[in-house]
């Protein structure tokens, strides 16, 4: 619901309210306690006919496709940059769970992100390769996160775009054409759900790291390469950086 069309049916809605009351009270207008059947009809259509209106209009906000949010995507955006973008979204029942879920991975991660530096912090010391190794890693997977938020950012721009542009009624066009255009739109909606279960999956990793930095009881290098979930954020770095590539 576009909030210039909420604006005007409000004001609308308020003036028609006003009028009603004055044609029922009897300090104004009063027209069903002046005896007159002629007026007090008149009343009894003008309070109906207003009602009505307001409900048509209010069915018809609810009705109207949504069209493309109006987000841009810069180059360089800051955690609050992404959420703000995730809070323009109109309502859209298609993906609303994954809109959700992007919402809170966006919470999840910077909670994630803030324990595990605080922990480096804590636990190593600047001087040492083992805080360039988490911390870097970290980095790494931030961009990787957010890149993945940008890539969902805007296919749901893409989405919304092909459910706003229906085009002519399905009803008159041929079947194929029908079947095509439920296969690209199902399309972004798949391909927006890939980018949710990776980030899901780096949050996971995020917290295993986590916890295997309190565990660990040693900050030689070679021990800590070894750890598995150390490594395997390596091998998600590394594939999805060759397939960006």
């Amino acid at each position: 619901m576009q909030s210039g069309k909420l604006a005007r049916f409000l004001l609308v809605a308020a003036v028609l309210i006003l009028l009603d009351i004055a044609i029922i009270s009897p300090g104004l207008l009063g027209l069903f306690s002046r005896g007159s059947p002629l007026l007090m009809a008149l009343g009894a259509a003008v309070v109906a006919g207003s009602f009505s209106y307001i409900a048509r209009q209010y069915r018809g906000l609810h009705d109207q496709p949504a069209g493309p949010p109006e987000i841009e995507l810069k180059e360089s955006m800051t955690h609050e940059d992404y959420v703000n973008a995730f809070a323009s979204l109109p309502a859209l029942p298609e993906v609303a769970a994954e809109i959700g879920s992007g919402r809170s991975h966006l919470n999840q991660f910077h909670a994630r992100k803030k324990a595990v530096m605080q922990t480096i912090n804590h636990k190593f010391s600047t001087s040492e390769m083992t805080y360039h190794r988490f911390h870097g890693v970290t980095v790494e997977v931030e961009k990787l996160f957010y890149a993945n938020v940008k890539s969902i950012l805007s296919k749901l721009k893409l989405l919304y775009s092909h459910i706003a542009e229906k085009g002519a009624d399905k009803r008159i066009l041929p079947p194929h054409v029908v079947q095509e255009r439920e296969r690209l739109k199902h399309e972004y909606i798949q391909n927006i759900r890939n980018y949710i279960g990776l980030n899901e999956e780096i949050i996971l990793k995020l917290d295993r790291l986590l916890l295997e930095m309190i565990k660990l009881e040693t900050v030689d290098l070679s021990s800590v390469e070894s750890l598995t979930c150390l490594q395997e954020i390596d091998k998600l770095i590394q594939h999805t950086k060759y397939y960006r590539d």
